[in-house]
């Protein structure tokens, strides 16, 4: 800073109406590019859950379409699994926990998120991370 080319102004610091811009710039569009990067961060996450599910070679195969990672504002958590309550989401629940004497458990999603939940976390905001970084270098 000691370096920094100074004006006529003691409190001017060459440069300081840039970074002004630029932290008004952030105000008004980091809100939307942090909720646009971790849309398609949970969709990408999203899109590999499904493929795993699809390629399972268990009945998985009939909901793999549903299946969702989603990050929750409310709560600042990232979910995952199938909402609401229809035959679907009720199939995932048999599957996931199994049923007694009926269906086996198949822990897909315990096996996939809720171990790695920290790690599924980690790895959605690492994606949101680089994805703003390239967006505002």
């Amino acid at each position: 800073m000691s370096s920094a080319a100074r004006s006529s102004r003691p409190s001017f610091i060459s440069g300081e109406f840039e970074v002004v811009r630029y932290a008004e710039f952030l105000a008004k569009n980091y809100a939307s590019a942090l909720a646009q990067a971790i849309k398609e961060s949970t969709k990408e996450e999203t899109i590999a859950l499904q493929e795993r599910a699809k390629n399972s070679k268990t009945d998985w195969t009939k909901v793999s379409d549903s299946l969702e990672v989603t990050y929750n504002e409310s709560t600042g958590t990232v979910d995952y699994g199938i909402p609401g309550n229809d035959e679907k989401a009720r199939l995932a629940t048999d599957l996931e926990y199994g049923v007694p004497t009926k269906v086996a458990p198949q822990p897909l999603l315990r096996s996939q998120v809720l171990g790695n939940q920290t790690e599924l976390s980690n790895k959605i905001a690492n994606k949101v991370h680089a994805k703003l970084t390239a967006k505002y270098r």
